[in-house]
């Protein structure tokens, strides 16, 4: 069983009306392969666009007139001491190349809040929760909801 993070609520059949985010559109560059290394490999979007409050989203991507769907994470990864901030998305079911690419990369839901994690393995544990969440949402199976508790 999935265990929600206290950034957001994780709910069963309740219905939430999403806010609409503009679309993010850049190309893609090389990043430094922490997300391969912790087993969620990234495409890192160079872009001008303003961005969205910093955090993790499920978002989709779109490139060649195809649609992917992921996790995208907008920050300066603070458990890794980053000091730029980066836009970068993990993609669910694409195993292909996307260096140099131009995309569109459209946040869709706000999960929760960029935070630093004491490890990489406490990182790794919570971006395979946040990718959990997002699957199931994308497949319709649950909805998440803002937590009532938590002051955003």
């Amino acid at each position: 069983m999935w265990n929600p993070n206290p950034d957001f609520m994780y709910f069963c059949n309740v219905q939430k009306p999403e806010k609409k985010y503009q679309p993010l559109r850049g190309k893609i560059i090389h990043g430094d392969a922490l997300g391969r290394t912790l087993g969620f490999p990234t495409a890192n979007l160079q872009t001008t666009d303003l961005l969205p409050d910093n955090g993790v989203y499920i978002a989709q991507l779109e490139w060649n007139t195809k649609l992917y769907q992921g996790i995208l994470n907008i920050g300066f990864r603070p458990t890794v001491q980053g000091c730029e901030q980066r836009v970068e998305m993990h993609l669910f079911n694409f195993n292909g190349s996307l260096y140099g690419e131009s995309v569109t990369v459209t946040p869709l839901l706000f999960l929760r809040k960029e935070r630093k994690f004491e490890t990489l393995e406490a990182l790794r544990a919570q971006i395979a929760q946040d990718q959990a969440a997002a699957r199931d949402y994308l497949q319709g199976i649950c909805t998440i909801q803002d937590n009532p508790c938590t002051n955003s």
